[in-house]
């Protein structure tokens, strides 16, 4: 899920005027950086319990709320960066099969037709209608802020 990531990053954006979009979207795409830069860094085999497993997405969260108070000094701005770090483990936990998202040691802790919504992306159409619907959905709430904002001024 990629444009999903970024359409949450848009949505946020619409309700939070002082994080730049920038970082907003940087901050949806967490578990995706770290999982290349383990990559580059020749942790490739590891690389999605790295970066995508709830575990190292809360440790994400953790370190990034430091470095996100230092910056805004503003509990609410950790709140929203943490959040949407974690936003990014979710939809991925609802899209992907268990294994890309750390999960599946072995042991399958849901059937292949789980009725717990993983494995969205096992269905193409189901797919692109997330995809699409999470982008369409925030952009629609951006620009909407941002005409609304417009005609404030």
């Amino acid at each position: 899920m990629l444009l999903g990531h970024i359409g949450i990053g848009l949505a946020v954006k619409s309700v939070e005027r002082q994080m730049p979009l920038w970082i907003l979207i940087v901050a949806v795409m967490v578990p995706d950086l770290m999982s290349a830069l383990f990559g580059l860094i020749g942790l490739k085999d590891e690389s999605a319990f790295l970066s995508h497993s709830l575990l190292m997405t809360l440790v994400f969260c953790l370190i990034s709320a430091l470095i996100i108070y230092l910056i805004y000094h503003r509990f609410s701005a950790v709140l929203i960066f943490s959040g949407l770090i974690l936003s990014h483990w979710i939809c991925d936990f609802i899209s992907w099969p268990l294994e890309v998202i750390g999960l599946n040691y072995g042991i399958n802790i849901f059937s292949e037709n789980s009725a717990y919504g993983l494995g969205l992306y096992k269905t193409i159409p189901g797919a692109l209608i997330c995809e699409f619907s999470l982008l369409s959905l925030g952009l629609g709430l951006y620009i909407f802020r941002r005409l609304k904002n417009e005609r404030n001024r």
